[in-house]
């Protein structure tokens, strides 16, 4: 029999094995997430740089008028179906990471969802854009009334890319990413080629150059995921628990990223919009970096303890921020020159509310990567209240900023917007990890 040393020995043995184990995975996991983070930031940089071609191309092609012209009209398909969808994207990835025996239901209600919401999204459209529209022509208004047929396909496209998340699956995650853009920037090409690039050809062509991606990303759903009616009542009902908490975030969310555009439609002349819609993509140009680290983050995280997400969120979110630094600092150097030699001597104009808008991008950026910590960690009401208080503090603070200022003071009501958020949220983080740090064997944070 062995003695109680050499019991006490291979206990001790067992226990450094299993401790390099642990380690191994870990280092593996975090391997693993940099290459799928570098991999989807590489897809973005390419993103980014179709879409500033698109941007360029549409921009000189339509000029300011036109510019803005296509902004309110395409604005629309997309704004609803995100605003329609029940938390369902996220709520999805968070329940196929936790019961991955149950893929197949939790991706069929998702979808059944998408679907029934995509077109309760393009009849409010149909209704609501006359009155919204109310400053346009009536070619434009039908145009954006037609192109709400697409709402549905665009609700679906985003569950399905969801579901390809939660699978970790960043390959084909970013490669049906950037198909999209590219069949865009094609279509734009050929369009200008035969004469034919107007804001109405323009705008069907970002609407439906989409459709071969998205079928290809259907089938691969439905081959590697499987999804099954069987089971998919039972599923729909965490899921929408989850997903409803959740919707607050993705509601809140939409309308923060496009309320500027939805209120400086109706206080900025078309003229204006145009310039505000070039100087926010050229600032968008940073945000391929938190674009890239988000998708990656939430499915790593969801999956640890508490511990272990709040550290991999604050990593991501010091990196991240050091990455958009780099890439920011010069941008906001050059920026006039960029609009004036790559958009045209019109666009010079935007030069200061395009700094504006750049380094409220930063701060955004970080922000929503700290938000993930609370995603991870089941609280998706948490981030529900700072998108809610971003868009509190938006809304007042364009309204006042925009007849004061013009064009300016929307650079200026989205900056002091931001900056609110960021501190709230790091305000929060910090909380978070003071708790766990004070009691790391306490119950998690999960599901509170």
């Amino acid at each position: 029999m062995p003695t109680p040393a050499t019991a006490v020995g291979t206990e001790g043995a067992r226990s450094g094995v299993r401790a390099r184990l642990a380690s191994s995975v870990s280092v593996l996991r975090e391997r693993r997430g940099l290459q799928a983070v570098l991999h989807t930031l590489a897809a973005n940089v390419l993103i980014q740089g179709i879409n500033v071609g698109t941007g360029v191309l549409t921009a000189r092609v339509l000029l300011a008028q036109g510019r803005g012209e296509l902004a309110a009209i395409i604005l629309w398909p997309q704004f609803l179906a995100y605003m329609l969808t029940l938390g369902v994207p996220v709520s999805l990835v968070y329940h196929i990471k936790r019961h991955p025996d149950m893929q197949e239901a939790f991706t069929a209600a998702a979808l059944v969802v998408g679907v029934v919401m995509g077109l309760v999204a393009a009849l409010v459209g149909v209704v609501g854009i006359p009155l919204w529209l109310h400053q346009y022509s009536a070619a434009d208004v039908l145009q954006a009334q037609l192109l709400m047929a697409i709402a549905p396909v665009g609700l679906v496209s985003v569950i399905l890319f969801s579901a390809i998340q939660a699978r970790e699956a960043f390959g084909y995650y970013n490669l049906f990413r950037y198909l999209n853009s590219i069949l865009v920037l094609l279509a734009l090409v050929l369009f200008a080629l035969v004469g034919r690039l107007t804001v109405a050809t323009a705008a069907w062509a970002y609407m439906l150059a989409g459709l071969p991606a998205f079928a290809w990303n259907l089938w691969w759903v439905r081959r590697h995921l499987r999804p099954s009616l069987r089971g998919a009542r039972a599923a729909a009902v965490p899921l929408l628990h989850y997903g409803l908490r959740a919707w607050g975030s993705d509601l809140l969310g939409t309308v923060g990223d496009q309320l500027d555009r939805l209120l400086v439609v109706g206080l900025l002349a078309p003229f204006e919009l145009g310039l505000y819609v070039v100087a926010q993509s050229l600032a968008g140009l940073v945000s391929f970096v938190p674009n890239a680290v988000i998708p990656v983050l939430l499915p790593k995280a969801a999956g640890r303890t508490t511990g272990e997400a709040l550290s991999t969120v604050g990593h991501a979110a010091g990196r991240t921020c050091v990455a958009m630094l780099v890439l920011g600092v010069p941008l906001f150097a050059v920026g006039d020159h960029v609009l004036r030699i790559v958009y045209g001597t019109t666009f010079a104009e935007a030069g200061t509310v395009f700094r504006l808008l750049l380094v409220a991008a930063v701060l955004s950026g970080v922000a929503s990567v700290l938000s993930q910590a609370f995603l991870a960690l089941g609280r998706p009401g948490i981030v529900t209240l700072l998108q809610g208080l971003a868009v509190a503090t938006l809304a007042p603070l364009l309204l006042v900023f925009v007849p004061w200022l013009g064009l300016v003071g929307a650079g200026a009501a989205v900056l002091g917007s931001t900056a609110i958020r960021l501190l709230v949220v790091a305000l929060l983080y910090a909380r978070a990890r003071r708790q766990w740090t004070a009691s790391p064997h306490a119950a998690s944070l999960e599901g509170a």
